[in-house]
């Protein structure tokens, strides 16, 4: 029961401090700013897209990200 507690605790301070930090990391790359690890990280996201066909500047509405949500959830669940 002590260690539930103690790994509870670790977790919730864990998840604390690193909830700034991400959460302005998450915003720079959602608008598409500059950070320091987009100089070896671009073009291996570039490449990724080239390779999967998706195209950078199009948008996904509410319909196509519905349907893909329910897909990897599919797979989640097939290999689980």
């Amino acid at each position: 029961m002590t260690s539930a507690i103690i790994l509870l605790v670790a977790v919730l301070t864990l998840s604390i401090l690193l909830a700034l930090p991400l959460g302005h990391y998450m915003y720079r790359v959602v608008e598409g700013h500059r950070f320091w690890a987009t100089s070896f990280l671009g073009p291996l996201e570039k490449g990724i897209y080239r390779l999967t066909g998706v195209k950078v500047d199009d948008e996904m509405g509410w319909k196509r990200y519905s349907l893909s949500i329910l897909l990897f959830n599919m797979l989640g669940v097939f290999f689980m």
